[in-house]
């Protein structure tokens, strides 16, 4: 399996100025706490519930040269989280929590450079 990565459950709904109860009765069963990650941490270290799983970023991930994203929007179980959100434009560069869904498996990932991060193209399901 991959991951995708999406804003933050409040920013995917458009809940800001409503109440959290309007996000805990939408249509999908959200995990109920945030995992704390570093910037290293990867699809495979991250605990899903249903298939999603909400993190919470350190800012600054894209500098750090251990914390390497691979392909774009789909990304293999062995990249990055954090960084994978900041090529992906869903996270800024300073952090913030986002939303991290497991999704099926390709046969290659294509890279994308935005500028302050880029990710490596991957030929196989490096899942």
């Amino acid at each position: 399996s991959t991951f995708e990565v999406h804003p933050g459950i409040d920013s995917a709904l458009g809940a800001s100025g409503i109440g959290s109860h309007a996000t805990k009765s939408s249509f999908f069963s959200w995990p109920s706490a945030s995992q704390v990650i570093s910037c290293t941490a990867e699809g495979n270290d991250i605990r899903f519930h249903n298939g999603l799983a909400k993190v919470i970023c350190p800012n600054n991930c894209q500098q750090d040269p251990e914390s390497v994203a691979l392909g774009a929007s789909i990304h293999p179980m062995n990249s990055s989280v954090c960084s994978a959100a900041v090529v992906d434009r869903v996270m800024p560069t300073f952090g913030g929590e986002i939303l991290v869904s497991k999704v099926a498996g390709l046969p290659s990932y294509s890279g994308r450079n935005e500028g302050v991060a880029a990710s490596l193209p991957v030929t196989g399901d490096r899942s």
